[in-house]
């Protein structure tokens, strides 16, 4: 159903062109019938209405366009209208703009990323830029969820983490030594609604400390137990 300005897609074998019908044939067909060339834009042939031959085909949007630039997406170059890169990033390291599909924001500094590039966290379920925007993204997040229970949590780049809460009754801090990854799994289970493999009944925030305590008396060594507050 094409209109005399209408943009034809690729011509192969059918190209007569019925146009009272509004059908295409692979041989000619009635009387009113017009011969597709493959290389013509509309039926109106090769020139434009407005006479301009500068255009450029933005292969992403698919039409016409004053100036287009190569931008890459799964991979692969496409040229894409310059004025229209809302679906792309730039990624400064590749000085290249890439589609949003294959990029993500560091959740450390926010900087745009390939993701083939980056180091995904299975903690934070998110792309960071490099090792240490990466440490420090998962040190936030156990952080924010230690702000859900009486205790306080001190990582340390070798992977291993000091947990620390107040004993009001020995008037002394507790403390326990546990390796990140360990703790990371913790955190990973309580969102999925399990502690030490078994599935928690109503899962809630505020039940995080009962949670802690219970797993911290199983899978950690606790040291200094009444050490005295400084």
């Amino acid at each position: 159903n094409l209109g005399m300005d209408d943009v034809l897609s690729y011509q192969d074998s059918f190209k007569w062109y019925d146009i009272m019908a509004r059908k295409a044939y692979n041989y000619p067909y009635g009387e009113d019938y017009y011969e597709l060339d493959t290389t013509d834009r509309n039926l109106c042939g090769d020139e434009d209405d407005n006479g301009e031959e500068s255009e450029e085909w933005d292969e992403y949007h698919q039409y016409y366009c004053e100036e287009t630039r190569t931008c890459y997406r799964n991979g692969l170059e496409i040229s894409v209208d310059v004025d229209c890169l809302d679906d792309f990033d730039y990624i400064e390291s590749r000085n290249e703009y890439y589609h949003r599909d294959d990029t993500a924001c560091c959740g450390c500094c926010g900087e745009h990323i390939l993701k083939e590039d980056g180091l995904y966290s299975e903690l934070t379920r998110e792309y960071c830029c490099c090792e240490l925007c990466k440490w420090e993204a998962e040190n936030q997040y156990r952080k924010e969820f230690m702000g859900h229970t009486d205790y306080e949590l001190c990582a340390k780049p070798d992977g291993t983490a000091e947990i620390v809460i107040w004993n009001e009754q020995a008037g002394a801090y507790r403390k326990f030594s546990i390796r990140t990854a360990v703790l990371d799994k913790l955190i990973m289970e309580l969102r999925r609604g399990y502690l030490n493999g078994q599935p928690i009944e109503n899962p809630d925030e505020r039940h995080y400390n009962s949670y802690l305590d219970s797993f911290l008396s199983e899978v950690s060594y606790e040291y200094d137990t009444f050490e005295e507050a400084v």
